[in-house]
């Protein structure tokens, strides 16, 4: 039965709360909600944190017509409360659910058995943290800077249902490919199967067209039961980048007699082997550099991000030449991951914990970490799981701190804390323990610890939280531990949308404003793109546009240069906004694209041709020295390749010509261009050009300064 449509809520209080549950209670005062859905849709709940709701049903709608009622269990499903709730069917008490993403079932067999009409009660608690201590594992719905801080997700958002099964019910199936390659693939299953009473039942499996089959005894209440199939010379998957995304349904049913199916479980999968040496991710024993990018969520509130919302994005993602995508602190909706598979884009998967925690979250933490593999693990686009977005303060702002917040913050970073010690190595624990295939990680966006100084998942915002965009290549020569992995680049810009420009108040923007309405970052503004200078609020929009773009496009093309020298994966921050933003998004809300697409785009291209950049400036008689190379992704040798370069300065020219060619999936040093600067002011230009076995083009800017 399915349990969507209109519901009756009200805001919770002492009162209601003592007897909103039972039965004969009257709600017809109360308003009217759709589920699935937020209660912020409706006025009367725009500021409320906890909401009670009710819907009634009758018990016929629930047992089919011929079924064998002695022998029917029926279970109360729920796909997603966001975030905490308290259950009641006919004024009992069932018991309690936590975390937003996590299904959760209860048995009221005995209930529908005493009447026919009945009543569902449920008390929803949604109470965001803001910018405090998480209390709750909300990820980016909880004070995250991709989000508007006044927005509750409170809500029954996601599918609700009674659905009747035998005496057995399959509780959970968790499906993980540990194994793959030309000759054979090794699935572990594991299903906890409900019993209404001790009883032997036979457990039936199909993929790929294997059967496995086997007896065995189960006790009263949950059981686990885990076994392995073996899949013959299978079809595997591969990212879009390798290969066809080949997948495969998996059944598994429960026989409490000779074709007598008392439950069953089906989704799908796709055989394939994931490794992770170094950073440097390997796919079916191939390797690949992985360009990411981060996504906020498709829409504000999780109910609101349809199908084709979610599939618009990643298609976006797509064009702009990503291989990999990352739900930042958050658990897409189901259609999501189904999409990520037939797609062939890799998904690296962050448990929703943002920012510092409260010692209260471990529990939780660690249970829906279990959950979160249980739930997703049989989608071979997942690629890796995380415990924790950002658990110290940023490190990268501490040039715009006093000296002593900047000591303060390199500890938060060196020193064993209670987050990064207990609480992320826990969940890291979880993810390792229950899934074995792939990689974990236990934090992004923490210093290497000392002294052995190992990099992690770095967040690298240089030419925008500290530095210059030009850093990059000079920090990845100093440090190159600590561009393996890059969790976070990018920097933030204005979108050309009315949304945004009607709350700017150009002429006079009041940046606290700003910051407050839209999620501007003063400091960095002030630095790097400031409003002052500007005419009007287009040529700031084309300003900020313009500096986010040239940022992106040269460390972009800084990393594939270090593909897998050191550089095994980046993630730019982030493609698009869920509503009107000044931000890092490469698109806005509505996807329209900010100027970064393009140049991201052009970036990310298979084959690439790059050289080191110019300085800014230069002077008279300096001798300058460029390395060029070509990148390519491209799985077959590039041959016949040509790469012309020329250098125009007012007044003159040099050219240089290269030929022979370029490895497959490799980066190819294709020779050094040698000037010594002339007395000529002005601009000076290396225009680059690939031609042959495939087609690129790439430009350079320096200013010649007078003696």
């Amino acid at each position: 039965m399915d349990l969507t449509g209109l519901w009756r809520a009200a805001v919770a209080d002492e009162a209601l709360r003592r007897s909103f549950h039972l039965p004969e209670f009257d709600d017809d005062g109360w308003e009217d909600v759709t589920v699935p859905g937020h209660w912020r849709d409706v006025a009367a709940f725009a500021d409320a944190e906890e909401v009670l709701y009710r819907r009634r049903f009758e018990v016929t709608d629930v047992i089919d017509d011929g079924s064998d009622a002695a022998d029917t269990m029926a279970w109360l499903e729920l796909d997603g409360l966001f975030s905490q709730g308290d259950v009641y069917v006919d004024g009992r008490y069932l018991g309690d659910t936590e975390g937003y993403f996590v299904s959760h079932a209860f048995d009221i067999t005995e209930l529908l058995a005493d009447r026919r009409d009945h009543e569902i009660a449920l008390e929803v608690h949604c109470h965001p943290s803001g910018r405090g201590k998480r209390r709750a594992i909300l990820g980016v719905y909880d004070g995250g800077s991709d989000l508007r801080r006044d927005v509750n997700p409170g809500g029954i958002w996601a599918p609700i249902r009674i659905r009747c099964t035998g005496p057995v019910r399959i509780d959970s199936v968790r499906a993980i490919c540990v194994s793959a390659d030309d000759r054979r693939a090794q699935v572990s299953i594991r299903a906890t199967l409900v019993a209404h009473s001790s009883r032997s039942v036979r457990v039936v499996s199909a993929l790929a067209g294997v059967d496995h089959e086997f007896d065995h005894l189960l006790a009263e209440g949950p059981n686990q039961v885990e076994w392995l199939v073996t899949v013959p010379r299978p079809t595997l998957w591969w990212p879009r980048a390798l290969g066809e995304q080949a997948l495969h349904d998996l059944e598994v049913r429960v026989e409490t007699a000779p074709g007598v199916v008392s439950d069953r479980h089906a989704v799908t999968t796709g055989l394939r082997s994931l490794q992770l040496r170094r950073w440097r991710l390997e796919v079916n024993g191939r390797r690949l550099q992985v360009k990411g990018v981060n996504l906020a969520p498709s829409a504000t509130l999780p109910a609101d991000a349809t199908v084709e919302r979610i599939e618009r994005d990643l298609q976006l993602a797509i064009d702009a030449g990503f291989d990999a995508v990352r739900p930042y602190a958050y658990v897409a909706p189901p259609s999501f991951y189904d999409l990520t598979d037939r797609l062939g884009l890799l998904v690296w998967q962050d448990l929703p914990l943002l920012g510092r925690a409260s010692n209260s979250v471990r529990a939780q933490a660690v249970r829906q970490a279990g959950a979160m593999v249980t739930q997703l693990g049989h989608h071979p686009s997942i690629m890796s799981w995380n415990a924790h977005v950002a658990p110290a303060p940023d490190w990268m702002q501490s040039e715009q701190t006093s000296l002593l917040q900047r000591g303060q913050k390199v500890l938060a970073h060196e020193a064993p804390t209670w987050s990064k010690s207990v609480l992320d190595r826990s969940v890291k624990g979880v993810f390792d323990h229950q899934d074995g295939s792939r990689p974990a990680t236990a934090y992004t966006g923490v210093l290497p610890h000392l002294p052995r100084m190992d990099g992690s998942a770095t967040h690298l915002w240089f030419g925008w939280r500290r530095g210059s965009e030009r850093d990059l290549s000079d920090f990845a020569a100093r440090l190159p531990s600590q561009v393996r992995w890059v969790a976070e680049m990018g920097a933030q810009s204005i979108p050309a949308h009315r949304a945004v420009a009607a709350r700017i108040d150009w002429p006079r923007p009041e940046p606290s404003v700003l910051h407050e309405r839209l999620g501007y970052e003063i400091r960095s503004f002030d630095r790097y793109v400031p409003f002052t200078g500007h005419d009007s609020l287009e040529s700031w929009t084309e300003a900020s546009q313009l500096y986010q773009a040239g940022l992106l496009r040269r460390q972009i093309e800084t990393l594939r240069r270090l593909k897998y020298r050191p550089t095994g994966g980046f993630f730019v921050h982030f493609l698009a906004d869920a509503e009107p933003a000044i931000s890092a998004s490469l698109l806005d809300h509505d996807r329209v694209p900010k100027l970064a697409y393009q140049s991201v785009t052009e970036a990310c291209l298979p084959v690439i041709v790059v050289a080191d950049r110019l300085p800014a400036s230069v002077h008279p008689g300096e001798p300058i020295a460029l390395d060029v190379h070509v990148v390519s992704d491209e799985r077959t040798p590039l041959r016949s390749c040509r790469v012309e370069a020329e250098l125009t300065w007012p007044g003159n020219a040099h050219r240089w010509r290269f030929a022979g060619t370029v490895d497959a999936d490799s980066v190819t040093r294709i020779g050094t261009l040698s000037w010594v600067v002339p007395d000529a002011p002005g601009l000076a230009t290396l225009h680059l050009r690939l031609s042959g076995g495939a087609t690129a083009v790439n430009r350079y800017d320096t200013t010649i300064r007078p003696r």
